[in-house]
């Protein structure tokens, strides 16, 4: 489901041209001149790197948190660089396709239209009334009720499910299951009653088995309960593969938060829906991710009961959900209750924004390993430096979007993001300060049953003299972008200039050694 390909960025200044759209000589007209040896050296920033030895490398962040893209110039002195730089760096990328929780995007951005007449609504003519939805409640075991499924992510479908448990049997789910085609359910009574466990008492992939529902209401908010369907219990709807849509795990979908004469599809209900054709370990990791798009439904939208809310922007929403996942125990370096293991899809998609993160733009969402990535490592980010409690502010406030974050860590956004660039350059490294490094995960260990790493952010090219020292970018609104600067033999008197717009801002540029983080650079604004 998730392919990948390489794209091999080669690292001497004709292929840099080349990426940059051609090299010109000369500074640039929006920025003065700053060196009075070399004035090519210019632009609103610079920095005085001095003297970098081979073993050194300077690495730029740029980080910008405009609304659209912007272009830059970097313009570089290096008088001794004699050749370039080692090996071409590989570089990943995915292919289109559909992930395991892309489809509760797909289905908010579907009903956002219809969920804002509601608000507004709301906000005219007061909370609006609804029959309570008993129809899951009033069943019995082996009952079965007719609901809504997108069958195979496409076409909106009635289908039967069975009641897998008696409501006494519960304490905290009812669950239901497609009906295969001789009569049987796809999970049995007794998996049944283990979600209910896992979910609503303990937990075994956690540390100190905190159910999953304790762990995301007391972070993220609770969901709206008693709700439309008037029961405190969750509904969960427990699918074929082929049916959910293959390499689907599960969704949510806020349109059955809404009664019928509002939303035509509406199951009415707090419903989650799992594919269960998936091992253990992906279906309660599932749960956790989309039980916090629930919860945060209503802590945005619903408002319990008041449905004047404001949706929750999908890059960050989908960031607290995989945070939940790693919260709940599915995490880099967690339990099965029978022995480590890792989350392998954090570990993908964090790994996979770092590897590109200037192809990021943490200002839109659309479902790629490394939007998942990049935006879970910010929350997790902002937990680890400022407290879970920020976390939780942030998502059970009515504001959305990442200036509320910011605004809940008391810091301007855009200095946290650079802050949070600069770390995903040097966590865990020799050297780098307290808040640049990251707690409950490690850049630099090795995960899962590959010893894969995360690594650090991959620069996006690396830029050597030669003929030219005037290199053009484009980079995205609200991303962090990296250019390292390195020469394969001493250089002196280095300097590295930027020409940039004002939404873009540069705080650091770190000199990175064979043994960790020698210092960080702040630019002197010209």
């Amino acid at each position: 489901m998730f392919i990948s390909k390489r794209l091999i960025l080669g690292l001497a200044c004709t292929a840099l041209c080349a990426a940059f759209a051609g090299c010109g000589g000369g500074g640039s007209s929006s920025g003065g001149s700053y060196n009075p040896v070399n004035p090519t050296v210019s632009g609103n920033y610079l920095f005085q790197v001095g003297s970098l030895s081979s073993d050194y490398t300077a690495t730029m962040l740029v980080s910008s948190t405009s609304t659209a893209s912007e272009n830059i110039e970097l313009s570089v002195n290096t008088p001794t660089v004699a050749k370039a730089s080692e090996a071409a760096e590989a570089k990943t990328d995915e292919a289109e396709g559909i992930g395991p929780h892309d489809f509760t995007n797909i289905l908010a951005e579907k009903f956002r239209p219809e969920a804002d007449r509601v608000a507004l609504n709301a906000k005219i003519n007061g909370k609006p009334d609804f029959k309570t939805n008993t129809k899951y409640t009033d069943c019995a075991k082996d009952d079965t009720v007719e609901i809504y499924v997108y069958k195979n992510l496409r076409n909106l479908t009635k289908i039967d499910v069975k009641k897998v448990v008696d409501n006494s049997e519960t304490s905290s789910v009812l669950v239901f299951s497609e009906i295969l085609n001789d009569g049987s359910t796809i999970i049995s009574h007794d998996k049944a009653l283990e979600i209910d466990e896992v979910f609503g008492t303990n937990n075994i992939y956690h540390k100190n088995g905190a159910p999953i529902a304790k762990t995301v209401r007391s972070t993220f908010g609770k969901e709206f309960s008693p709700g439309i369907d008037g029961t405190d219990k969750i509904i969960i709807f427990v699918l074929q593969s082929s049916t959910i849509g293959n390499g689907v795990y599960g969704y949510f979908n806020g349109a059955d938060e809404y009664p019928t004469n509002e939303s035509s599809s509406s199951n009415e209900g707090e419903i989650l829906y799992v594919n269960g054709d998936i091992d253990d370990y992906d279906l309660y990791s599932t749960i956790g991710h989309e039980f916090q798009h629930m919860c945060s439904y209503n802590q945005k939208v619903i408002l319990d009961g008041a449905y004047s809310g404001e949706m929750e922007k999908s890059s960050v929403n989908e960031g607290r959900s995989v945070l939940a996942e790693d919260l709940c125990g599915f995490s880099l370096k967690g339990s099965d209750g029978e022995g480590e293991t890792c989350n392998t899809y954090i570990l993908q998609c964090a790994s996979s924004y770092l590897n590109t993160p200037e192809d990021v733009s943490f200002s839109e969402f659309n479902n790629t390993n490394g939007e998942y990535g990049g935006n879970y490592l910010l929350q997790r980010y902002v937990a680890d430096r400022f407290g879970i409690s920020v976390i939780t502010d942030a998502a059970t406030n009515t504001d959305t979007g990442l200036d509320n974050v910011a605004n809940a860590a008391g810091i301007p956004f855009r200095q946290l993001f650079a802050d949070f660039g600069v770390a995903n350059l040097v966590s865990n490294l020799n050297g780098a300060d307290k808040i640049y490094n990251y707690k409950a995960i490690s850049l630099t260990e090795a995960y899962g049953d590959n010893s894969k790493k995360l690594g650090h952010a991959e620069p996006a090219s690396v830029v050597i003299n030669n003929a030219s020292n005037i290199a053009r970018a484009t980079v995205q609104p609200y991303s962090n972008s990296y250019y390292s600067f390195r020469c394969s033999s001493a250089a002196s008197n280095l300097q590295v200039g930027l020409t940039a717009p004002s939404s873009t801002s540069v705080s650091k540029m770190a000199l990175l050694g064979p043994n960790g983080l020698n210092k960080l650079l702040d630019a002197i604004k010209q």
